[in-house]
């Protein structure tokens, strides 16, 4: 992972356990922080599955074969094919889509556009590659963000950040001019 990526989670558990200490965090404060956290998915279970499993097979496997030396050698090893069998499923589905996002024609893919809100990345990244001019999406991924529904806006903001990320700096969600101020003492803290 790189600096980038990971400044923002470590200032986001920063934030919520500094002030997890003095009060109760609001439910906005929490949404913020998981945001700073990645989706945990199936793929990522079956791969963390995999490794787990590798590593005791490889260790077990190499103390009953050649004793602890092998043991040790074999937990590391055990560990990397683990997580190679454990990430095929993702590879495999990953392949299938991007097999049937090739095959569908434009209009098809637009029409998905409409449904498919929560692969709407991977939907715009095949309809640019086509030669579809970007700016016709522009329209669609802000409506996302200014979605009433709470998964649209999530997938929305996803979709931003690759595809227009100037949205997001426009956009405050939940709107500061909706969202309560924290009291203190019963009074505003502002």
């Amino acid at each position: 992972m790189t600096r980038r990526r990971i400044a923002p989670r470590l200032s986001a558990l920063a934030r919520a356990c500094s002030v997890v200490g003095e009060r109760r965090l609001s439910a906005y404060e929490w949404q913020a922080f998981w945001r700073a956290f990645p989706m945990f998915t199936i793929f990522d279970f079956l791969k963390l599955i995999g490794a787990v499993v590798g590593a005791i097979f490889g260790g077990c496997y190499g103390y009953q074969a050649f004793g602890w030396l092998a043991a040790i050698i074999g937990v590391p090893l055990g560990f990397v094919v683990g997580t190679f069998i454990g990430n095929l499923p993702w590879a495999a589905s990953s392949a299938w889509m991007r097999f049937n996002l090739k095959r569908c024609n434009t209009e098809k893919l637009k029409e998905r556009l409409q449904h498919e809100y929560f692969i709407s990345h991977l939907l715009i990244a095949e309809l640019v590659s086509r030669g579809e001019p970007l700016e016709q999406f522009r329209g669609y991924v802000t409506s996302l963000l200014n979605s009433n529904s709470s998964a649209e806006r999530q997938f929305g903001e996803g979709t931003a950040r690759i595809w227009f990320p100037e949205l997001l700096s426009n956009t405050s969600l939940p709107s500061s001019a909706t969202r309560p101020q924290p009291t203190t003492n019963g009074r505003n803290a502002s």
